[in-house]
């Protein structure tokens, strides 16, 4: 299930201190513990780079977490998308709602990574 967005100010990433601040308040709320932080990041430089270093502050706070980042958007063409690539847009629902399910199925946090990643690489292939 989704268990919160973090978002900075308008046009602005979130910064790490919000991210991680972010992610271990809704650790403090889970019944049980958490096994572990999916964190799905729109291809935005500035999203990017925050996202992997709060996430790196966490696993140094023994939070498990991963990072995946989504970069669906067709309507960037590849010629313009070089530098920084395409950004996440409409695809990342979907993919949210997949994790989701992938979390109610029990798989573990580096198996519901590594399908999400699959599934974010999957039209790259498919609209070469």
């Amino acid at each position: 299930m989704l268990a919160g967005a973090i978002s900075g100010s308008i046009f602005a990433s979130p910064s790490v201190a919000q991210i991680v601040n972010g992610v271990t308040h809704l650790q403090s709320k889970v019944q049980g513990g958490s096994k572990g932080v999916l964190l799905i990041v729109k291809n935005y430089t500035g999203d990017v780079l925050h996202f992997n270093l709060a996430a790196s502050k966490l696993r140094t706070a023994g939070i498990p977490v991963e990072v995946v980042v989504i970069g669906d958007d067709v309507s960037v063409g590849r010629a313009k998308s070089g530098r920084v690539g395409r950004r996440g847009l409409a695809g990342t629902v979907s993919l949210k709602c997949y994790a989701s399910w992938l979390l109610d199925c029990k798989l573990m946090l580096g198996t519901r990574s590594s399908c999400i990643r699959l599934l974010v690489r999957l039209p790259q292939r498919v609209l070469r």
